[in-house]
């Protein structure tokens, strides 16, 4: 290859990722240069607070209780 050939294909290269640049700055636009407010957020506190007795009650039902019911068996009739 000659110089100029090599010069012609430099030159065509950086043209075109020139135009790419400037055509991809277009459609997608620039930096956004918006700003915005931040509130500030209060400390988790350590201490836990005291369950609601509606919900933590002693009549409540406990679900880590297995519940039998009787006449389980497949086998047997309800009638038996």
């Amino acid at each position: 290859m000659k110089r100029t050939e090599i010069l012609t294909i430099v030159l065509i290269a950086a043209a075109a990722a020139l135009l790419t640049f400037l055509v991809v700055n277009a459609l997608l636009g620039g930096k956004i240069k918006q700003s915005t407010t931040i509130e500030e957020v209060e400390e988790i506190d350590r201490q836990l607070a005291k369950p609601t007795h509606r919900i933590f009650n002693l009549r409540a039902i406990n679900p880590t209780v297995e519940v039998y019911v009787e006449n389980q068996n497949p086998d047997e009739s309800p009638t038996e």
